[in-house]
């Protein structure tokens, strides 16, 4: 299973490189080869265990942390449920507040495959992009 990992935010000149990020996707999906595209918004140094958003179509901005990102990277790489799809995932905690974890009661550790479970397949993100404009 390959799988590829992009950021939200991937330059100051978005739009331009998030073209060039759906053609190395595009090229990926065409390859033939198993694979889970996960796209983590905004990369944090906190640590793992907030509250986690599960999106696609490329509409979803946040932060997550670095260690949840590769936490789940593993669990996909495990899961016959995140063949072939495409995601977004985001903390819920806002960026004005920093998620710390209170030592006295750690949060659980979570199920990835019920996320991944819910997940589509074939929702790329372009869809939007490639779609006809309404006439006005």
């Amino acid at each position: 299973m390959v799988l590829l990992i992009l950021s939200c935010w991937l330059s100051w000149n978005h739009y331009i490189m998030s073209e060039v990020a759906f053609q190395g996707e595009d090229l990926i999906r065409e390859s033939g080869i198993p694979y889970t595209i996960v796209r983590p918004c905004a990369l944090t140094e906190e640590p793992a265990g907030a509250d986690l958003m599960f999106d696609q179509g490329d509409n979803i901005t946040g932060k997550i942390s670095r260690e949840e990102v590769a936490r789940i990277c593993v669990a996909a790489l495990a899961s016959p449920d995140a063949v072939g799809k495409t995601f977004e995932v985001k903390s819920t905690v806002p960026f004005s507040e920093p998620y710390v974890i209170d030592p006295a009661n750690p949060p659980p550790e979570k199920d990835y495959e019920v996320y991944f479970k819910e997940l589509k397949e074939g929702i790329t993100g372009k869809e939007a992009l490639e779609a006809t404009p309404a006439q006005v």
